[in-house]
């Protein structure tokens, strides 16, 4: 990257900075990676590399998404994208951004029910039939991820565990990319959440499978705490929490709001105010749930 800023080589500027947008986030910041997928949109344009020039048009938006941006930012990059991917007729850029177009406007309620994509213009199975036509396996990947995170926030449990074992299936065809690191992190949120209702002999095994999952970011962690540690506190404290350490579980929960807040990722820290709020009322603690609940939604209605 150095080199290519210092020399700017024309043939090579885009993909450069596209490949580095796509690792940066396991050892920089992940905003960092926006800066170069900026970059290689704007080379890869002006060179005509527009295959690594129209992954970045998908990742600014994802990435901006990821990061816990207002929506309706990242709704203008999903658009701004399309109207390119029309222009250079690329049916991979437009297929990526019109599944993320759709996240968003579940998320902002606009779509048949809180977990579907489906609208007037979309149709989840018609979308898959067609990736599955184009073998692009890192878009299946990516829409278990998103149907994972949506079936979780909005509480169907059991719609969020098959959706993660969907993407456990398929990880294999986004071996290094950055957003499948979002599937350890909701699917342990979600073993959590089926804890609570799950028998003594059910137990045992989700907390494991929590744990499996809480060493993934922890290693993750190492290399980019700036990026992963509010994500492994938060499920350390849902691990705790499930295994009986009250005590634990507020310290965790404490430390998992204080890293979202300083590494800016609203969207985690509403989250983890909604989860603290469940455990405080759970706890018999009706004003401490309360404010936490308050936080989670004026941190919700934000993003």
């Amino acid at each position: 990257l150095a080199l290519v800023e210092k020399f700017h080589p024309t043939e090579v500027t885009c993909r450069v900075n596209c490949v580095f947008g796509m690792y940066a986030p396991y050892a920089e910041p992940l905003r960092t990676a926006v800066g170069a997928f900026t970059r290689a949109e704007q080379s890869g344009m002006e060179s005509g590399d527009y295959y690594y020039g129209s992954l970045a048009f998908i990742y600014v938006p994802m990435t901006l998404l990821r990061a816990g941006e207002p929506l309706e930012t990242v709704r203008e990059e999903v658009l701004r994208g399309l109207t390119v991917m029309k222009r250079t007729q690329d049916q991979t850029g437009t297929t990526a951004l019109t599944l993320t177009r759709q996240l968003i406007a579940c998320l902002q309620g606009q779509t048949k029910s809180l977990t579907s994509l489906d609208d007037a213009q979309f149709e989840e199975a018609k979308w898959l039939q067609h990736v599955d036509t184009m073998k692009i396996g890192g878009m299946t990947v990516l829409f278990h991820i998103y149907k994972l995170q949506l079936s979780y926030l909005h509480g169907n449990y059991e719609d969020a565990r098959a959706m993660a074992e969907g993407a456990e299936r398929t990880l294999a065809g986004a071996v290094g990319l950055h957003y499948s690191t979002d599937f350890p992190f909701y699917a342990a949120l979600t073993l959590a959440a089926q804890h609570d209702t799950a028998t003594a002999e059910e137990q045992p095994a989700l907390r494991t499978a929590m744990a499996t999952h809480l060493a993934t970011l922890a290693t993750l962690k190492t290399a980019a705490p700036f990026n992963e540690e509010h994500r492994h506190a938060l499920v350390a404290a849902e691990l705790a929490r499930v295994s009986g350490e009250p005590a634990n579980a507020i310290a965790l929960y404490e430390q998992a709001l204080s890293a979202a807040r300083q590494n800016n990722f609203p969207h985690h820290e509403a989250l983890t105010h909604e989860l603290l709020a469940k455990f405080h009322f759970a706890q018999g603690n009706i004003k401490s749930a309360a404010e936490n609940l308050a936080k989670a939604r004026f941190g919700y209605e934000r993003w």
